[in-house]
């Protein structure tokens, strides 16, 4: 089946300074008022954490090590503002970072998720792995990191409209909403362009172009000689993939229902 191919632009606040791109035929602008770390909870104990919410961490229990007492563990976290302790800081040695190397401290043994519902996206195109959504409308989500803590208080129930909104979602909501940070998306882009020549996972060439040349040419970039310069309009880019008879792409900007959404992972420069 053709294959349709829309290049996006998605730029968070941080890149609104950059001049705008020339060829955008089609803007959108979008300002960001919720967000949060996807998690489900169909009951105090449910399929995915038969046992109910994982016990939230002893961090002075954590943090007393050889090196550490328990009384300097305690001085350490009382009162200590959010993101004010280094928690990583408790190997066998001062110094000794326990998140670039996890085998320095014992395995907390956090219970993971056991069920299969949640929120994701299908990364491998494979509907017989990954997560079902809670609604049942889509198969195959991908998320190993809710797999993993899942099942701690912070990532259970929530959401939008929600009667028990997490710890973690409430903070997030209060300083965004006061004002301390924003979230501005602008997609834009010059409408679609037909897939004519793919190799699996890799587009080869977009209306009988290189794609890579014309990838380069819509982020303004003039060869792959200055990384730095590319790789942030690289990671700002989003992939919009849509049949060929998808009423949506006569309308520049805009998503039809079935349309996947994927970032670029990589390039082959040999492909120029």
């Amino acid at each position: 089946m053709k294959t349709r191919l829309l290049l996006l632009m998605m730029v968070g606040l941080a890149a609104l300074a950059a001049p705008a791109p020339a060829f955008a035929e089609w803007s959108k602008g979008f300002v960001v008022d919720y967000f949060t770390d996807p998690g489900w909870k169909g009951a105090d104990k449910d399929s995915n954490c038969p046992n109910g919410d994982a016990p939230a961490p002893d961090w002075v229990k954590l943090m007393t090590t050889s090196w550490r007492t328990e009384e300097q563990a305690k001085k350490l976290l009382i009162g200590a503002a959010v993101g004010g302790v280094r928690l990583n800081d408790r190997g066998p040695k001062p110094g000794m970072n326990v998140n670039r190397d996890p085998t320095l401290a014992p395995d907390p043994m956090t219970p993971m998720v056991v069920g299969n519902t949640g929120y994701g996206f299908d990364l491998d195109h494979n509907q017989k792995t990954g997560f079902g959504s809670p609604d049942g409308k889509q198969k195959g989500l991908d998320n190993q990191y809710y797999r993993a803590v899942g099942c701690t208080r912070q990532y259970r129930g929530g959401g939008r409209g929600s009667r028990e909104p997490r710890a973690g979602e409430d903070y997030e909501m209060t300083e965004m909403r006061a004002g301390v940070f924003t979230i501005v998306i602008v997609l834009s882009g010059e409408g679609a362009r037909m897939v004519t020549k793919a190799e699996r996972n890799l587009v080869v060439a977009l209306e009988g172009r290189s794609a890579l040349q014309v990838l380069l040419a819509d982020l303004q970039v003039d060869n792959l000689d200055h990384p730095r310069e590319l790789m942030p309009r690289l990671q700002a880019t989003l992939v919009g993939l849509s049949g060929a008879g998808d009423s949506a792409l006569a309308r520049g900007g805009q998503f039809g229902p079935d349309t996947l959404v994927r970032h670029i992972v990589g390039l082959d420069p040999g492909r120029q």
